[in-house]
């Protein structure tokens, strides 16, 4: 059954920039991953500094797959110090 996540960050002030550069390496790393459809990252319009991540699987194999993955992993990292509050994770 397909999955979809909706993960929903905040980024501290004045870290937009390197938070971006991480975040677009991992967007293509994650689209090219087998069973992901798709992996988007949207900016809030109307919110400085919050991000969404609109991810799309073909099951939860590929959910599990991208959750191991050594990208996910090291991105999680990267970002950990430069959110502001837990993020908001939905799964579908």
């Amino acid at each position: 059954m397909q999955k979809v996540i909706i993960a929903q960050l905040a980024i501290q002030q004045g870290k937009e920039n390197y938070f971006l550069k991480l975040a677009v390496e991992m967007v293509k790393m994650s689209n090219a991953e087998k069973g992901c459809i798709t992996y988007q990252l949207h900016k809030d319009l109307f919110n400085e500094g919050n991000y969404l991540f609109y991810e799309e699987y073909i099951d939860k194999t590929a959910v599990e797959a991208h959750n191991n993955s050594a990208h996910f992993h090291q991105f999680i990292k990267d970002i950990t110090p430069l959110i502001t509050r837990e993020p908001i994770i939905n799964i579908y």
